[in-house]
């Protein structure tokens, strides 16, 4: 009788875990939501979850009226955001997001400003495309502005 009381239980926390994981990104909005959620956590594994492996990254920064375009992979973004000092404190700030879905791909557009220990150091736009693969939308690309005035 414990054995199966014990595997009705394992059972029923295993169903609980996965409702909530497969909620995880069933919507475009709350897939770019729960990536800045991470991102402010450095929660680099839920982060690598949230992206095709080989995700184009792409960033345009513009200063002094120079144009400055970089890209990575996600391991060196996920690398990035690991090495980020805890003591340091950083939040990037999302204005209204705007959502464009068809079928099985969406994008969502997102204005920012990035903020360090309380000071803006520059603002922008994210622009994300996502698939939507095994119940879930994934971020197959994000690309950003960075605007430093």
């Amino acid at each position: 009788m414990r054995t199966l009381l014990a595997f009705a239980g394992a059972l029923l926390i295993s169903v609980t875990s996965l409702a909530q994981d497969s909620h995880m990104g069933r919507d475009p909005q709350d897939a770019v939501t729960q990536f800045f959620q991470f991102f402010h956590k450095q929660d680099t594994t839920q982060l690598r979850s949230m992206m095709l492996p080989k995700a184009l990254l792409q960033s345009l920064m513009v200063r002094d009226g120079k144009e400055f375009q970089s890209s990575s992979s996600v391991d060196e973004f996920v690398q990035g955001i690991a090495s980020i000092p805890k003591e340091m404190d950083f939040e990037e700030r999302l204005g209204k997001l705007s959502v464009l879905t068809d079928e099985r791909i969406a994008t969502v557009s997102v204005p920012y400003e990035f903020f360090v220990n309380g000071k803006m150091v520059h603002r922008g736009t994210n622009v994300f495309t996502l698939l939507y693969l095994d119940r879930r939308y994934v971020i197959a690309s994000i690309v950003d502005t960075r605007i430093v005035d």
